[in-house]
């Protein structure tokens, strides 16, 4: 029984591991490219429109709503209970 335990814990630890790692990754990943469309506001290199803008960031918004609510479904799952 201690065996079992001492993997699941090793198994949680790997899970935290990548979770951490690929977090990292893709929100710093995220940030610099909205940076990128930060950038686009430069007028002097670039001509757009304001329904142009509204485009863009109803796209950003609505993704990232999408991701929030995968996180909070998760969340919202685990207060829930279980009759067994």
């Amino acid at each position: 029984m201690y065996r079992k335990i001492n993997i699941n814990m090793d198994r949680k630890s790997e899970k935290r591991t990548s979770f951490k790692r690929l977090a990292n990754n893709r929100v710093n990943r995220v940030l610099k490219d909205l940076n990128l469309v930060g950038n686009l506001s430069n007028s002097q290199n670039y001509s757009y429109s304001e329904k142009d803008i509204k485009v863009i960031f109803k796209a950003i918004d609505s993704e990232l709503s999408i991701a929030k609510s995968r996180f909070n479904a998760v969340l919202n799952r685990k207060n829930s209970i279980k009759i067994k």
